[in-house]
C-alpha cells in the first residue's frame, strides 16, 4: 500500500518538474524571441520601449551613410569621352593618344563602317578597354527615323555585325543627332521602351566639342568644350572619329591633359551609375 502511494508522488513530482522544464522554456523562448528584432521584423510588430529607438537609430545611420555614399560619388569629377561616327582610319590615332594617356573612352559605332579594313581598329580598342555603343548601321536620317520598324531594324543589323565580327554584345547606344532631335519625336515611345526592354541603354551629352559642325577649328574645338565642361562634376564629352575629323584626334591630348589638370579621372559610359539623358515630355 505505501510502495504504491509513494510510487504515485514519484510520477506526480516527475510529471510536475517535467511540465515545469517545459513552461521554463516556453518562457525563455518568448523572452529571446521578445529581444531579437528580426522577430518583430517577420511579424510586424513594434519593438520594445528604447530598443525600438535603437534600431531606428541604426537604419537612420545607414541610410545617411549610403547617402553620404552617394553625395560622395555624385561630387567626383569624372569625364566621359565619347567619339561617334566611327570606326575609321581616325580611330586608330585616337586610340595611339588614350593609350599614351592611360585614358579609356566610349565609341559608338555605325555598323556599315565596320569592314575588314577597320575590324582590327575595333578589336583594339576592346582590348584596350574602350567601350563599344551602337549608333544604328546606316546613320541615313530619312531611313532610320522613317518610323519605329524602320529605326528597330537598322538597329538590329549594327548589334548583329558587331556580335559577329567583334564578338561582343553592346548593351549602350547613342541616337545620331541625340534623342532631343525632331525626327526621333514621333517614334520615341515606342523605340525606346522597345529596346529598353530588350536590356539596352541610351546616352546622350552634355558638353560638345561641335567638331563636325561646319569647319572646326582647333580653337573653336577647346572653346567648345572649355565653356561647359566645368559646369558638371560628370561632363559627358562629344566627339567624332570619322574619316574627316583627324583634328580631333590632334586637340585629344590637350583636351585630356586639361581635364585631368582640373582634377578629372576618366571613365567609360557603361560604368557611369544613372545614364545621362535628355529630359521626356
Amino acid at each position: 500500500m505505501f510502495e504504491g502511494e509513494s510510487m504515485s508522488k514519484k510520477i506526480v513530482v516527475a510529471v510536475f518538474f517535467m511540465l515545469a522544464l517545459i513552461i521554463c522554456y516556453r518562457v525563455e523562448q518568448n523572452i529571446y524571441e521578445s529581444k531579437t528584432y528580426s522577430f518583430y521584423k517577420n511579424v510586424g510588430e513594434n519593438l520594445p520601449d528604447g530598443e525600438s529607438e535603437a534600431v531606428d537609430s541604426q537604419e537612420i545611420l545607414e541610410q545617411e551613410a549610403i547617402q553620404e555614399n552617394l553625395m560622395m560619388e555624385e561630387k567626383k569629377k569624372v569625364a566621359y569621352l565619347t567619339f561617334d561616327d566611327g570606326p575609321s582610319m581616325i580611330t586608330s590615332e585616337v586610340l595611339k593618344v588614350l593609350e599614351e594617356k592611360q585614358v579609356n573612352a566610349t565609341f559608338f559605332l555605325i555598323g556599315n563602317q565596320i569592314t575588314d579594313e577597320t575590324l582590327p581598329i575595333i578589336k583594339q580598342s576592346v582590348e584596350d578597354g574602350n567601350c563599344i555603343g551602337i549608333h544604328t548601321y546606316c546613320h541615313e536620317c530619312k531611313v532610320i527615323y522613317s518610323n519605329s520598324d524602320s529605326y528597330l531594324k537598322d538597329f538590329d543589323e549594327a548589334y548583329n555585325v558587331i556580335k559577329d565580327k567583334v564578338g561582343i554584345e553592346p548593351t549602350i547606344f547613342r541616337f545620331p543627332w541625340g534623342s532631343a532631335n525632331s525626327f526621333l519625336s514621333n517614334i520615341e515611345d515606342e523605340v525606346i521602351d522597345t529596346l529598353e526592354s530588350r536590356g539596352f541603354t541610351y546616352y546622350d551629352w552634355n558638353v560638345s566639342a561641335e567638331d563636325s559642325v561646319g569647319k572646326p577649328t582647333s580653337y573653336s574645338i577647346m572653346k567648345n568644350i572649355r565653356k561647359d565642361y566645368k559646369k558638371y562634376n560628370k561632363p559627358i564629352i562629344l566627339m567624332h572619329d570619322s574619316s574627316v575629323n583627324q583634328l580631333t584626334a590632334k586637340m585629344l591630348p590637350q583636351i585630356i591633359d586639361e581635364l585631368k589638370q582640373a582634377g578629372y579621372s576618366f571613365d567609360t559610359l557603361d560604368h557611369m551609375q544613372n545614364p545621362y539623358q535628355y529630359p521626356r515630355d
